[in-house]
């Protein structure tokens, strides 16, 4: 599964947390919000409004458990999918922390992943030697690990 911002965000949830028979073997995640609990993520009014449209108005605060029902790296498992990363160092959006977070989770439980951070970059419209990096990577990655399995 491939995602983008929030298509990333629901790859994410699906392939670690709703995908019982584990049919996604794979993950690419293009800036994907993955732990709403990131301290991070307080104050980020931009984050906060996009987060309403998945969530409702509720504040962390007000109730956690919703919050961890939706982060996909709260939920990831020896069997998650392989997943590789991508983020911008510099997005107003979804702040760098969310790579750590989400790898973090991913290597405690023994999931091979890749992560790359692109520095000075944002929330996609990279630029094009870094564009052409992400190309090659994520060729990379699906010809390393699922053409021809």
């Amino acid at each position: 599964m491939l995602g983008v911002s929030a298509g990333a965000h629901l790859a994410m949830l699906y392939g670690y947390k709703y995908d019982t028979p584990h049919s996604v073997k794979g993950i690419c995640n293009t800036v994907g919000p993955a732990d709403f609990t990131d301290p991070s993520l307080a104050g980020n009014e931009a984050f906060a409004t996009a987060l309403s449209f998945f969530i409702g108005p509720e504040t962390y605060g007000q109730n956690p458990g919703l919050w961890e029902e939706t982060s996909p790296a709260c939920h990831i498992t020896s069997r998650a999918p392989k997943t590789i990363s991508f983020y911008g160092s510099e997005d107003p959006l979804v702040p760098p922390t969310q790579m750590d977070l989400l790898h973090g989770a991913l290597d405690t439980a023994g999931v091979y992943n890749e992560k790359t951070m692109y520095t000075g970059e944002g929330h996609g419209g990279w630029n094009p030697g870094n564009t052409a990096d992400y190309s090659a990577r994520l060729i990379h990655f699906i010809d390393q690990h699922f053409i021809g399995n």
